[in-house]
């Protein structure tokens, strides 16, 4: 089995939107601990970025996954995002064509690889919660490989429907970190993470139903 992970944020410097002070440290801190877990790692702090950068990630990302064998995959994304289109993806500017920016759509492509076991995606954005409806059921066909995404809902620290909560990459963190000897799954962790009054997510797996998969990480490694 091998571990690879893509871990993308954007601080939103440069545009005429929020800047994300927090999105560096999550992406710092979730790169960090895929790193002490032996996890391979892609991906950037992205401070002010176009589709350009984003495609080139991901192409750079398919290329390694030719090779891997027997792949659990996580893709990480912190930033701003919107739903253009049809389709849940990063708020960014220059080109902002689907093709370079359905972070889902490109997951599942990914998932439908021989060499790949299972794929899960972590997401902190604006409007991460409605993934469901814009982008899963547009390209996950019955018969493909089992997918999650565990998105931040919009039960937000700050009030507002809109806005991601900075607090739920931290608590992603701690719940996968602390956990018990008896790994959690995703189902699990969405559970847990929702205990708290400040921050929810939202967990869509596929097929519908199969969400008691076990979360591909290994905490106890993480000294």
């Amino acid at each position: 089995m091998s571990r690879y992970a893509i871990v993308l944020g954007d601080q939103g410097i440069g545009k005429s939107v929020v800047r994300l002070n927090s999105v560096a440290h999550d992406v710092l801190e979730i790169a960090g601990y895929f790193y002490r877990n032996n996890w391979e790692i892609s991906g950037t702090v992205l401070l002010d970025f176009g589709a350009n950068e984003i495609a080139n990630l991901w192409e750079c990302f398919f290329e390694k996954m030719k090779t891997a064998n027997d792949a659990d995959i996580v893709i990480y994304y912190s930033g701003h995002g919107t739903v253009e289109d049809g389709v849940w993806r990063p708020r960014v500017t220059g080109d902002n064509s689907s093709e370079h920016l359905d972070i889902v759509g490109k997951s599942i492509e990914l998932s439908k690889r021989s060499n790949v076991k299972s794929v899960s995606i972590v997401i902190d954005s604006c409007f991460s919660a409605e993934v469901d409806d814009y982008g899963i059921e547009a390209h996950w066909e019955e018969g493909d490989p089992p997918i999650d995404v565990l998105a931040a809902s919009r039960k937000s620290a700050y009030g507002t429907e809109g806005f991601a909560c900075s607090e739920f990459t931290e608590r992603f963190l701690h719940k996968v970190k602390t956990w018990d000897a008896e790994p959690l799954t995703w189902e699990g962790l969405r559970d847990q993470i929702n205990a708290s009054d400040k921050v929810g997510c939202e967990l869509f797996c596929f097929p519908y139903g199969e969400s008691q998969r076990k979360i591909p990480f290994e905490p106890e490694r993480d000294k």
